[in-house]
């Protein structure tokens, strides 16, 4: 089995992200398929952080060449998205938003990629805006 690529999962981070990237286009599809999965039952659950993992796994090694994970990619993005929004995490809400508009600048979520990304702005900039002063 050592000699087939692929067969054995790492332990270090590092090198999972480049075995998943090596994977073959079926096993690559069943892997994104299996983290869709395990993300919606840590919702169910109610382990937020852990299935925004799992989601944000899926955007960001997914292959959004490959017409056969675009939906799933797109779906993840749905679901992670007001999650970070909802958890305060405005950064990567722009982050996620500006992805989405690079990667599917046609796609059916724009308007609530721009919905999200002006929020997460407009709430950065209330957060960085100095409290007011004492009335006088």
């Amino acid at each position: 089995m050592a000699d087939t690529p692929n067969m054995e999962l790492p332990r270090d981070a590092a090198k999972l992200v480049l075995w998943f990237k090596g994977l073959q286009q079926p096993t690559g599809f069943l892997v994104l398929r299996a983290d869709a999965e395990v993300a919606h039952i840590q919702m169910l659950m109610g382990k937020t952080d852990e299935a925004l993992a799992s989601y944000q796994r899926l955007i960001l090694l997914g292959d959004v060449n490959n017409p056969k994970l675009r939906p799933l990619i797109e779906a993840a993005f749905e679901t992670a998205t007001p999650l970070l929004l909802e958890t305060k995490r405005y950064q990567d809400v722009l982050e996620n938003c500006e992805f989405y508009a690079r990667q599917f600048p046609e796609g059916a979520l724009m308007a609530k990629a721009r919905q999200w990304r002006d929020e997460a702005q407009r709430q950065m900039a209330m957060s960085a805006a100095p409290a007011p002063g004492p009335a006088p």
